[in-house]
């Protein structure tokens, strides 16, 4: 897995953890001062997760299908799927 975009929220908040998506679809839960691996979650198989944006209460991701996600910080289930279109 390779990391592709990395939201560092340390200095900012430091009881927080930072999050990591890959280009195999996971996204990473960084504990930043011990740097070790939380928690990893494969969302979606065999795409690349281009975006990540870190909310309280949600996630958003935009992957290499062209679809914005919308999850809940456990990554349990998908709250909302939107395709994303370029107008030229």
């Amino acid at each position: 897995m390779r990391t592709i975009a990395l939201i560092t929220l340390y200095d900012i908040f430091p009881h927080l953890t930072s999050y990591a998506c890959t280009t195999s679809g996971h996204v990473l839960e960084i504990h930043y001062k011990r740097i070790s691996i939380l928690r990893v979650w494969h969302l979606v198989p065999d795409q690349t997760i281009h975006m990540l944006a870190l909310h309280e209460a949600f996630c958003v991701t935009g992957s290499e299908d062209g679809i914005l996600r919308v999850w809940p910080m456990d990554f349990s289930a998908v709250f909302l799927e939107a395709r994303m279109c370029i107008i030229l």
